[in-house]
C-alpha cells in the first residue's frame, strides 16, 4: 500500500487521530497501479543471445581471461547517475588489503574509473509506465547494457561519423530504481544465457540484499520514496520478486510518500523523520521496523542518519512511540550507499579491481537523440517530443538514441550546477 501525506499538513504535537483520517483519505485517493506480469523474455534479448558478435559476448571473452579490465558503468537519470558517481569516486569503507570494513584513507575504488552515462534522452522513466509502455522501459534498460558493453561512442550528436573509442564495462550499475522494476530481469537473463561475467547492480536489489544481511529476523521495511517512483508500480512490480530471490517470501514493507511544497523550507531533517514515522504509525502494519528505504532523492540521508540517532538517544516519554517502532537490529539504507557496497563485494569476490595505486577517475556519456531517425518527433530544446519518447514500440531493435561522450559544449548549465553542489568530487575531476 502507498501512502501519501503532504508535510505542510503534519504539525509538530498533531493528534494521531487526525494523521489516522489523513492517512486513510489520502491513501483512498492515491492511484496504485496494478502490478504487470513482467514474466517471459524479452524478443529483442533472445536476438541479442542469436548474435554471438554482439558486444555481451565480446565482454563475455574479455573478462573471462582478464577480470580486472574494464570500467564501472553507471546508467540512468542525471541526477541519480551524478549521485551514484560521487559515492563511488569518495567511499571509504574498507581496507583495500584486507577488506575488512573499516576506513583506510585510500577511496575503496582506488584504481577504478568510473563512467557516468546521463540519460537525457528517455527521462523522466515514468512518463513510459503513465503510458502503460513499461515494455519499452524494459527494452531501454537492455540497450542501456549493450552500450556500457560497447566500446564504441560518439563525440558529437549530430554528427554519426565522430565515432570514438571507450571502454568496456565489467560493472553496470542501474542507477533508478525504475530499473528495478523494468529490465533488470531482462538484463541478468541476458548476462546468464551469454556467460557473461559482467555484474549488474540496481538499487532496490542492492538495498534488499544489505537488508537481508543487517535483520536478526523477518524484514520488516518501511520505503521512503517520492510520488514519481511510487505512482509508477516500481515497488509492486519489484520487490516480491526480490524478496523471492534472497530466500525471505516473509518479509513485508509498505511504501509512503512524503509531499513536500511552499511551506516546507523550514523543516528540518528530524521534522521529517517524525512525519514519516507518524504515517507509519497509523498504516496498516505497525510491526517494528528492522529498515527504512530512502528512495527519495530529496531527502538527504546523512541528515536523516542524525536524525535517527538523535531519536534512539532521547529519552522523552513523548518520543517513546518512535523509538519503539526501530528495532534493535535497525538500518537505514540508501540506493547509492548500497550499491556501493554491491560493486565492491563482487570486484573482490571476483578478483577484478586493477590494483592500481591511484585515486579513482571519471568519465561522464549522455544520451542523445538520433536526429536522422525515421518519424523522430522534438521539442524545440532539440530533445524527443513527449509523444514520442513514450510511443515508442519495443521490439524494433533501435532505441533511437545515441551515446555520446560529454564536453562543455554539451553540458547543460542546471547540471552543472546540481552536480557542483550534490557532487563536488565528480564535478573538480570534470572541470579538471
Amino acid at each position: 500500500m502507498v501512502h501519501f501525506v503532504s508535510m505542510s499538513c503534519i504539525r509538530s504535537g498533531m493528534k494521531l487521530q487526525l494523521l489516522v483520517v489523513l492517512a486513510v483519505a489520502l491513501t483512498a485517493a492515491s492511484c496504485s497501479r496494478e502490478v504487470r506480469d513482467h514474466a517471459g523474455i524479452l524478443p529483442y534479448v533472445e536476438r541479442v543471445l542469436a548474435d554471438t558478435s554482439s558486444s555481451v559476448y565480446a565482454s563475455s571473452r574479455q573478462f573471462s581471461a582478464h577480470p580486472e579490465k574494464g570500467v564501472i558503468a553507471v546508467v540512468g537519470r542525471a541526477e541519480d547517475v551524478i549521485r551514484v558517481t560521487e559515492t563511488l569516486l569518495t567511499a571509504d569503507n574498507h581496507d583495500n588489503i584486507s577488506g575488512r570494513r573499516e576506513p583506510d584513507l585510500l577511496p575503496d575504488f582506488a584504481g577504478e574509473t568510473v563512467q557516468s552515462f546521463l540519460d537525457m534522452a528517455n527521462t523522466p522513466y515514468s512518463g513510459y509506465a503513465d503510458n502503460a509502455n513499461e515494455l519499452f522501459l524494459r527494452e531501454l534498460n537492455v540497450h542501456h547494457l549493450l552500450s556500457a558493453l560497447d566500446t564504441v561512442c560518439l563525440a558529437n550528436p549530430y554528427d554519426s561519423a565522430s565515432a570514438v573509442r571507450k571502454m568496456r564495462a565489467k560493472v553496470v550499475i542501474f542507477a533508478t530504481s525504475y530499473a528495478s522494476a523494468y529490465g533488470m530481469a531482462d538484463v541478468d537473463t541476458l548476462l546468464r544465457r551469454s556467460a557473461c561475467p559482467v555484474r549488474a547492480i540496481s538499487p532496490l536489489g542492492s538495498m534488499v540484499n544489505q537488508a537481508v544481511r543487517s535483520a536478526a529476523g523477518p524484514m520488516n521495511i518501511a520505503i521512503w520514496a517520492d510520488n514519481d517512483k511510487a505512482r509508477g508500480g516500481v515497488y509492486s512490480s519489484s520487490m516480491p520478486a526480490l524478496f523471492r530471490e534472497v530466500g525471505a517470501e516473509n518479509a513485508e514493507y509498505q511504501t509512503f510518500v512524503l509531499y513536500e511544497d511552499e511551506f516546507t523550507s523550514d523543516r528540518t531533517a528530524w521534522d521529517r523523520l517524525i512525519a514519516f514515522l507518524d504515517m507509519y504509525l497509523v498504516s496498516d502494519s505497525v510491526k517494528p521496523l528492522s529498515a527504512i528505504f530512502i528512495d527519495d532523492p530529496n531527502v538527504s540521508v546523512s541528515l536523516m542518519r542524525d536524525a535517527i540517532e538523535a531519536l534512539k538517544l532521547s529519552t522523552g516519554d513523548d518520543l517513546l512511540p518512535y523509538r519503539n517502532i526501530l528495532r534493535e537490529d535497525f538500518v537505514l539504507l540508501d540506493p547509492a550507499g548500497c550499491m556501493a557496497e554491491d560493486c565492491y563485494s563482487y570486484l573482490r569476490k571476483a578478483d577484478a579491481f586493477t590494483h592500481k595505486v591511484a585515486y579513482p577517475e571519471n568519465m561522464i556519456y549522455f544520451t542523445a537523440p538520433d536526429y536522422d531517425y525515421p518519424g523522430a518527433g522534438f521539442d524545440s530544446d532539440g530533445q524527443f517530443a513527449p509523444a514520442f519518447r513514450y510511443g515508442r514500440a519495443a521490439s524494433r531493435d533501435e532505441a533511437a538514441f545515441n551515446l555520446v561522450k560529454m564536453s562543455d559544449r554539451f553540458f547543460p548549465d542546471s547540471l552543472m550546477q546540481f552536480m557542483e553542489t550534490e557532487a563536488p568530487k565528480t564535478f573538480s575531476l570534470y572541470v579538471r
